[in-house]
């Protein structure tokens, strides 16, 4: 049940929507409203010169049959002025979440953004950018698992000045300077980093080569161990990977939360060891995915949450990087071989920094393949430091595309294998194997000039290493367009067994069936 509301007439755009879903599952039933509201003022000047400004609020409650309660709200204020060579870009962003109830995870957590960019075109083939981030993150949360609330607060500043220099169409050199700041109730990291990159395009026949040359210079100070609170991951496959923003990371500080994709789309913290996994590669913090609980279907795409702290310390430490990256573009971008090197070298200017400092060196080579509508990778991977050394291979194909003209598909087929060299502080270095393959397809066919569309598909996924799981997963839906009547239905299966060294094995199944009526009253 809703309602909507549009208006457009220029320069005045605003756009109202009130909808209140009740949606039935076999796990429970949820209530959620939602009110909208959007409006915008845009204005072409004269010269070709722009104004506009815009305005977004969108509150929403939540509740379900087993407790879960809850609100949310996103605000958000921006502005555009464009005149002459000078452009300038300012947002205004807040966001807050509140649930508890029905066992769930209690949580209260808010985030304030602010977002400034002036750009400018100056004389002789150059072009200047200046940029600020200031971000402020507050949560706090406790349940069942943790009665304890725990309170985490960060302040995150970025200055970013670019200038850039256009020599004929060959040869753009880019020179930065970064300023980035991040405060909490544990202690603040502030660092200053230069950089000079020269990216080099050369035109060959049915082909192109391009390569990169970069170095720089920074100076981190840090006192006390800080925080970093809520990183946002969006969008992440699962089971997958991804990385750490900030380093060096406290690992036994990491506090991994999901976005539930069923309503009332609460914020479920995750087990170590049981749903993810923390492992130091390079420089950086991997969280592997390993399951989520019963009611996402795996695989799939979700947003994810990280709160952690950085490793402690009271010190100033210098670090140099230095790299570069090689790619030749051949027979109209049907092969593609590229190769890429990075060195990090460091040094403690005072006090004493965790690990005595990162010194590092990786590597990446590989060909990519292109050919309507089949891409494909083959790339080896060395990365060489004191902390979990690896290398390894991955390979991949993708095939999309049109299989007759009312039918389309597209398939999906990832390996990767590497070597790890594990170097826990408490014990002696040992060398394991992790493997990760996965396996995707989808098939869509439409009828009747395409009101009725119908799709089925199937994924595997296997991961061998430490932990193991493997899951796999099928999918059907329906889309019928009837006059002013629209039909959309669907079920998902999916099946998901783990295995860890420190939990126990589980298997968990997961069906999910719909069918959905909408009808346009006028």
């Amino acid at each position: 049940m809703g309602a909507d509301f549009r208006y457009r007439r220029k320069p005045w755009f605003f756009h109202a929507r009130y909808s209140d879903d009740k949606i039935d599952t076999t796990a429970a039933s949820s209530d959620v409203k939602t009110l909208t509201l959007n409006g915008k003022y845009f204005k072409e000047l004269a010269g070709g010169n722009k104004l506009s400004f815009e305005a977004n609020f969108s509150p929403s409650t939540f509740s379900n049959s087993v407790g879960v309660h809850g609100d949310t709200g996103n605000a958000s204020l921006g502005n555009i002025l464009e005149i002459g060579r000078f452009r300038a870009y300012s947002t205004v962003a807040g966001s807050r979440l509140t649930q508890s109830g029905g066992g769930a995870l209690a949580t209260d957590s808010s985030q304030l953004s602010w977002f400034e960019q002036l750009n400018a075109d100056l004389p002789y083939h150059l072009r200047a950018d200046l940029i600020y981030r200031y971000q402020e993150n507050e949560s706090e949360y406790g349940g069942p698992l943790d009665p304890t609330r725990n309170t985490l607060k960060g302040i995150l500043r970025n200055l970013e000045f670019d200038l850039r220099h256009q020599l004929y169409q060959s040869l753009q050199t880019l020179y930065r300077f970064l300023d980035n700041s991040s405060s909490s109730s544990g202690g603040t990291t502030d660092t200053i980093d230069n950089s000079l990159t020269f990216m080099y395009t050369k035109q060959i026949p049915r082909g192109q080569i391009l390569f990169n040359l970069y170095g720089g210079i920074g100076q981190t100070t840090s006192v006390g161990q800080a925080q970093v609170v809520d990183e946002l991951h969006p969008d992440t496959a699962v089971p997958g990977t991804f990385l750490l923003q900030k380093s060096p990371v406290d690992t036994a500080s990491v506090v991994v939360f999901v976005r539930s994709p069923q309503p009332p789309n609460e914020l479920i913290r995750l087990i170590e060891n049981l749903n993810y996994t923390v492992t130091v590669v390079g420089n950086s913090t991997e969280i592997t995915i390993l399951s989520l609980p019963a009611e996402f279907p795996v695989p799939g795409k979700y947003d994810f949450r990280v709160s952690y702290s950085l490793t402690g310390g009271d010190f100033t430490q210098r670090t140099r990087t230095f790299g570069e990256a090689l790619s030749v573009q051949l027979f109209d971008n049907l092969l593609t071989p590229y190769f890429n090197y990075a060195s990090v070298r460091t040094s403690v200017l005072e006090g004493v920094a965790p690990g005595g400092g990162y010194n590092s060196d990786s590597l990446a080579t590989g060909v990519l393949f292109y050919k309507e509508p089949v891409r494909a990778r083959v790339e080896y991977q060395d990365v060489s430091w004191a902390v979990n050394p690896f290398h390894g291979w991955r390979a991949e194909v993708q095939v999309t595309g049109p299989l007759t003209q009312t039918t389309t598909g597209n398939a999906f087929l990832s390996y990767q294998r590497r070597e790890i060299t594990q170097t826990p502080t408490d014990g002696a270095p040992f060398t394991y194997t992790e493997t990760n393959s996965s396996a995707y397809g989808n098939v869509q066919q439409t009828f009747y000039s395409r009101s009725l569309s119908i799709s089925a598909g199937g994924s595997y996924s296997l991961v061998n290493g430490l932990s193991d799981s493997h899951s796999w997963t099928l999918s059907g839906t329906l889309n019928w367009k009837i006059g002013k009547l629209d039909v959309t239905g669907g079920a998902n299966y999916s099946r998901l067994d783990t295995e860890s060294g420190t939990a126990v094995s589980t298997s968990r199944t997961y069906q999910y069936y719909y069918l959905r009526l909408r009808r346009t009253i006028f």
